[in-house]
């Protein structure tokens, strides 16, 4: 979901990242995909984001974490943006796994213009 403080719009998010674990639950990442509007896909945005990470309970099956950092929307013109967001990880066996996160990318220095997302993917390790 896109909003820009009046209204809001249905949106399409399609990426792939990586994590890397620095210091016990401490890691860093980085993402890159497409984010478009629902009726009109082709009209969006790269979307490339580093951020750093928090995954809690790393032995368990449902690992929960916290992420946040910097983003940027790029296509004719960029835009500068910050990202904080939460979820888990749910491990179904060793190596593979679900995961569901809430990302609210937040645009710079504009912050009324939002791209919130629940984003589904799997994970590997």
């Amino acid at each position: 979901i896109v909003t820009d403080g009046e209204g809001l719009g249905a949106t399409v998010h399609i990426g792939v990242g990586y994590d890397r674990f620095l210091y016990r639950g401490f890691g860093i990442g980085g993402e890159i995909g497409y984010l478009g509007a629902a009726v009109a896909p082709g009209a969006g945005a790269g979307l490339a984001s580093i951020n750093s990470a928090y995954h809690f309970r790393r032995a368990d099956k449902l690992v929960p974490f916290v992420t946040g950092g910097y983003s940027l929307l790029f296509r004719s013109n960029t835009l500068n943006a910050m990202n904080i967001g939460g979820g888990f990880n749910y491990w179904f066996r060793e190596g593979l796994g679900f995961r569901l996160e809430f990302r609210d990318h937040v645009a710079i220095p504009d912050k009324s213009a939002h791209a919130l997302g629940l984003r589904i993917g799997l994970t590997f390790r």
